[in-house]
This record gives C-alpha cells, structure tokens and sequence, in this order.
C-alpha cells in the first residue's frame, strides 16, 4: 500500500501486488473544476465569497480571497477542514486540482464595509510568492501549513495593510506592514523588487518590517501610496497622491512593463491629484475635468521603478 500525503495532509492511497509509480495527470490531460465554497453565503445581505487573485508559479497555481466558513476542496486525497468564521486565505494546488497547502487568518465579521481592498498575489523569480492583505488588530494570527503561527500587526493598531513573502512550500519568509490604510495591488519585478499600492484612510501609516519603522507614507487622510521593497522586505522608496474628497476613489489596479514602468489604474472624484515624487516634491497637478455635471473620472497614470512622476 502506497499512502502519498501532501504538506497540507491530503493523501491518496494505492494498493497493488507488486512495484508501482504514483504520478499526477499531466497539465492538459483533462479539465476540471472545484468549488471552493462555504454554507453561509451571504451576511447582512452582501456576499461573504470573493476570489481576491490566482497566479501560475510553475509547479502549479496559488489562489488567494476571503470566505466564510471556508471549505478549501482537493481533487485527489483531503480537503481541508472547514475553517470556520470569516476567513482570508491563501492556498497552492498543483495543475490537476489537488491541494497542496493553504494558510488563513480569521476575523469576524467579515463584510465588503470591513475592507477597502481584496487579498492579492504576485510571483517571485524563484518560485516564492509575495502575498498582500488587509492587516487589522482583530486579525491576529495567520496559520500556517507548518503549525506556526503569526500576528503580523500590532494590537494597538486598528488597520493597516500586511505584505509576506512565503517560500514555494508555503513558509513564512518576512513581513512587513503599514499601520493605515488598505492595499490594492501588488507587484513584483525580475529582482524581486514589490511594489505595492493603495489608498491611506487614516492620514498618513508608517510601513514597518525587520524592526524598522520608516516615515510616514502618505501626508493625508485620502492619498493614494505606492510603496517599493526590495526581496528581503526593506522600504526602497515611497510615494502619494494627494486628493481632497472623503468619497475619493483611488487606484483599483497596476501592472509593471519590461522598461522600467509602473502603470497605474483607478477613478477619483476630488477637484484634482496632486502626484509626487519619492522626495516629497510636487510633480503634476491632474485638473478634474467635468462632463455633463459627471465628477467621476478614470484616471492612468505611470512611474518608473525609481519613484519619479
């Protein structure tokens, strides 16, 4: 009897009169499909269920979201157990649907009025992923595949924004975290380098990761930040947006070209966004323009992966 287990405690099971080979289906060998679900869909009349993001590592795909009383399936072996609560997750399944290993914090309730962003992922050069998330003080532990445990965010803080890279086999490498604020995107370049954005509702967070805390990343209540850290979790540079309406709407995605540019996408309702650049200086000054009394506008807007407008 051949028992195959997986980090995450999935296992399949073959018996046979003599040698025998244990292999997965090739990559395009069949389709497939699993639901990752839970039995309490709705909360106060919003969907609890949102796949946050999916990336391709190589040796399969990692998924990230949030989900109440989560259930992750495993095409071939265990599935996990139910994880109960509200729960952000992130999980690695190889090419044929079985589940590899998983990690989630829990914090209830969870609503789309408690987060601002959704969790997000983005692929390291050798195979590692860099993982954002919505960092409050009543989520206090991320469970790990290993039986570790981590409180990335300290208690005296009630929002901020959490970034971790995990190794390919699902351990904790670093992490660090802004105490203000939610992130939106994330991504990586061919040095490891993470750039992540989002919006600073607290006015202004400090970004903290290895004991160090740095300036303040944004310099008000509604600007958009963009930070950039190097593979092992430092601060390299930051930078805001500034805008001055409560119901501003912020950057919604951003992408990196093979040249030495970050593209920006979002929506603002303000009078207009002041960008700057990594030193504090002014850079330009986007006009709201108003169309048929319309104050909501979509907005593109670039860096280069040194920080400058």
């Amino acid at each position: 009897t051949l028992i195959c287990w997986s980090d995450a405690a999935c296992y399949d099971t073959v018996i046979t009169e003599g040698p025998f080979i244990y292999s997965e289906s090739a990559m395009f060998d069949s389709c497939w499909a699993l639901k990752v679900h839970g039995p309490d869909t709705l909360q106060g009349g919003f969907t609890t269920e949102r796949v946050g993001d999916a990336i391709d590592v190589g040796d399969g795909f990692v998924m990230c979201g949030q989900e109440r009383d989560l259930v992750l399936p495993s095409r071939i072996g265990r599935s996990s157990p139910m994880l109960s609560e509200a729960v952000t997750y992130l999980a690695k399944y190889s090419y044929s649907g079985v589940l590899k290993w998983y990690i989630y914090a829990a914090v209830d309730p969870l609503s789309p009025h408690d987060f601002p962003g959704e969790p997000a992922l983005a692929k390291a050069t050798n195979g590692d992923v860099f993982f954002m998330d919505i960092g409050r003080n009543d989520r206090l532990w991320y469970h790990f595949n290993d039986g570790d445990s981590l409180a990335p965010v300290p208690t005296n803080y009630s929002f901020g924004l959490v970034v971790m890279r995990l190794n390919a086999r699902g351990r904790h490498v670093w992490h660090g975290y802004n105490t203000a604020g939610g992130g939106v995107a994330i991504a990586a370049d061919p040095e490891n380098n993470v750039y992540v954005s989002g919006s600073d509702s607290g006015g202004g967070g400090n970004y903290r990761s290895n004991g160090v805390q740095y300036p303040n990343s944004a310099a008000g209540s509604q600007d958009l930040f963009i930070l950039k850290l190097n593979g092992v979790g430092e601060l390299v540079w930051q930078t805001y947006a500034e805008m001055e309406r409560w119901n501003s709407r912020g950057i919604h995605d951003m992408t990196l070209d093979t040249v030495g540019g970050i593209y920006f996408a979002g929506a603002y309702d303000s009078d207009d966004v002041r960008f700057h650049s990594t030193d504090g200086s002014l850079s330009y000054t986007l006009d709201l323009i108003e169309e048929n009394n319309v104050q909501s506008m979509a907005v593109l807007f670039k860096y280069d992966v040194e920080g400058h407008f």
